[in-house]
């Protein structure tokens, strides 16, 4: 019986799992890209702007094209740990 490589690749029952992300970009965002990046949590700091949200596979790699379409900086993304949200800990308390 012959496997492609491909079908190793997809999770069973075809289920797309989210994640919660924290991409961080230099400087502040204008009012076009507040617009394009309207479905996302909004957190300007001066220096940096922090996007947050959930998101699968392929809302990530389209949030990174956006970024590049844009020519924003990314200075860092972080994948918040599974089940939590905005940098908590999973059973919901705020991390040590």
């Amino acid at each position: 019986m012959y496997i492609s490589p491909a079908s190793l690749l997809l999770s069973p029952g075809g289920h797309v799992g989210t994640h919660r992300y924290r991409i961080t970009v230099a400087g502040a965002l204008g009012g076009t890209g507040r617009e394009v990046f309207a479905d996302f949590a909004i957190e300007a700091n001066g220096a940096a702007t922090v996007l947050s949200g959930d998101l699968d596979d392929a809302g990530l790699f389209g949030v990174l094209d956006r970024l590049q379409t844009l020519g924003l900086e990314l200075l860092e993304l972080v994948r918040n740990p599974d089940g939590a949200s905005d940098g908590s800990a999973p059973d919901g308390r705020a991390p040590a």
